[in-house]
């Protein structure tokens, strides 16, 4: 498995938890996530999109690929899945992107 991580701050809203302040200005923490899927093993992940159709990590398989890296958790926002953006994708389709 291959895994690297980048945190991006921007300007926006973000959502409790993932908030930073900077000279009084709240700052959204984006994290650029990087593995190798394989084929042998499923990543043990399944999204949701909630209320405001923002696709989140809904949940974890515990020992699988995503739980193992321990970059990704539930509730986590994904915006993008190999570079394309996941805005106006169903469920099913970001699963199958994945």
């Amino acid at each position: 498995m291959n895994a690297i991580t980048e945190d991006i701050y921007t300007n926006g809203s973000a959502k409790n938890g993932s908030l930073a302040h900077a000279n009084g200005q709240e700052m959204r923490k984006i994290r650029l996530i990087q593995f190798e899927k394989t084929n042998e093993e499923p990543m043990g992940i399944t999204l949701k999109l909630n209320e405001k159709k923002s696709c989140m990590v809904a949940r974890i398989l515990h020992g699988g690929m995503i739980h193992r890296q321990g970059f990704l958790h539930v509730g986590d926002e994904i915006l993008e899945i190999n570079g394309k953006s996941v805005a106006n994708h169903s469920v099913d389709q970001l699963q199958k992107i994945l």
